[in-house]
């Protein structure tokens, strides 16, 4: 099925602009063993132009209950493709305090995966968009709290981030609010300022 889906896929993307495509499998609670040998035959059949991504839920140590995926999780999920986009949203948290250690355990890890990759890279979603999916509340997750966790790193542990390796993300479909748009831009301040630093 995915050398099937690799060739497919090649097909219809044959002369375009695309540079990659992801797999997003709903709901996948951990790497399970059949992931690898899709998921590599998906790899092998698709054109060179076209890299494969695979989205996954939160990484995060199982700390408070929720949506996670584990560290062992993501360090393997990664070996199998050219890059991973981590949905940093819907993670069950309950209180704004749980999200904000979700999320920082998240960064932080991702930046090591970075790190023991080379030629990886990682998008991580950010959570901004209407609670239609009954899956997270704005006041639990959301741009500011992003904002507060990521100011503390330091530009020696943001390298990654820094040199483009990891990205942030939203989905442009949907409209962010005025208060989404006023810490977006907050955001790239920050990011613009610290990426700016010696490390």
């Amino acid at each position: 099925s995915g050398k099937t889906l690799g060739t497919q896929v090649s097909k219809v993307l044959k002369g375009s602009c695309f540079s990659a495509v992801e797999i997003d499998i709903e709901p996948l609670t951990q790497a399970e063993s059949w992931l690898e040998p899709f998921l590599k035959a998906v790899k092998d059949s698709l054109t060179p132009q076209l890299k494969l991504r695979l989205a996954v839920p939160v990484l995060s140590p199982k700390t408070i209950p929720g949506n996670f995926w584990s560290l062992s999780d993501g360090v393997k999920a990664i070996s199998w493709v050219d890059g991973l986009d981590v949905m940093a949203y819907d993670s069950g948290s309950k209180t704004s305090k749980e999200y904000e250690e979700v999320f920082k355990n998240t960064f932080f890890f991702v930046m090591e995966l970075i790190k023991q990759s080379p030629g990886t890279n990682i998008i991580v979603g950010l959570p901004a968009y209407p609670d239609k999916t009954q899956l997270h509340s704005k006041e639990t997750e959301n741009l500011s709290l992003v904002l507060a966790v990521l100011k503390p790193f330091t530009p020696f542990q943001l390298k990654p981030f820094c040199q483009g390796e990891i990205r942030l993300a939203y989905y442009s479909g949907w409209t962010l609010s005025a208060r989404d748009k006023e810490i977006h831009k907050q955001i790239e301040e920050w990011r613009n300022a610290v990426c700016k630093k010696p490390l």
